[in-house]
């Protein structure tokens, strides 16, 4: 993927690439250093800093004083208490900074994250980490409204084409989000817009059933085509 997206690239550009600490494998942040990008990740607490795991260097500085950070969030900024170190870590050139961030000072687990922009603070690091969010919440809305993960085919081909229907969708979304922040009434979230688009729907299906029955007369056989036979009474 992120070979795919260099020739996009701006020139000149300051790139920093963002994920969960799943993906923060030394030969992946390795790949990120030596496109001259930068990374900005969670990363696991046994994870090795100079040779010490993180959850190491976390009770090495306990009696240190917090710095209280303020995250831009989606509904309000939050303050989080946090903690640095730099070093190195194995297989990977170069010292990375990596914060320790707690969501108030007995908080028994904090999360680690790493940035291999030595010369961003603690707030910068944690800020543009917060970015990455968004994407969480199109995955959910991709899996859990649009049925992303729903496919129940088998050839690659017929996968990519539900795939990329379902994007297609999530795309038609938010750029009706988009249009309608141009016209004074923005939608907060794309679950607004979602429900707006079905309500439309069942706003045109109810017309031409309406209409269909005035034209016919015939009730049973509309709502036979619209929300399907009636049930066999007598089978229950």
């Amino acid at each position: 993927m992120l070979e795919e997206l260099k020739p996009n690239l701006p020139p000149g550009a300051a790139v920093y690439v963002l994920f969960d600490r799943w993906y923060a494998s030394a030969a992946l942040m390795q790949f990120i250093r030596l496109q001259g990008w930068y990374t900005i990740c969670a990363i696991k607490s046994n994870r090795r800093l100079d040779g010490i795991r993180l959850r190491d260097h976390d009770k090495r500085l306990r009696h240190t004083r917090y710095a209280r950070v303020s995250v831009a969030a989606t509904d309000q900024a939050r303050t989080y208490h946090v903690r640095e170190v730099t070093g190195r870590i194995k297989r990977l050139g170069g010292r990375v900074r990596v914060i320790i961030s707690r969501r108030h000072p007995r908080d028994k687990r904090p999360k680690y994250f790493l940035s291999t922009d030595v010369t961003l603070c603690a707030r910068e690091i944690l800020n543009w980490y917060s970015k990455r969010w968004p994407q969480e919440v199109d995955f959910w809305y991709l899996k859990q409204e649009l049925g992303l993960g729903d496919f129940r085919v088998q050839p690659y081909e017929a996968i990519a084409k539900w795939y990329a229907v379902a994007y297609f969708t999530l795309t038609f979304l938010t750029w009706r989000r988009y249009e309608q922040q141009g016209r004074g009434t923005a939608w907060k979230s794309l679950a607004e817009v979602l429900a707006e688009q079905r309500a439309w729907h069942v706003r045109d299906a109810l017309r031409s059933a309406c209409e269909e029955v005035l034209a016919t007369r015939a009730v049973d056989e509309v709502l036979a085509r619209y929300v399907g036979p009636l049930p066999d009474r007598e089978a229950g």
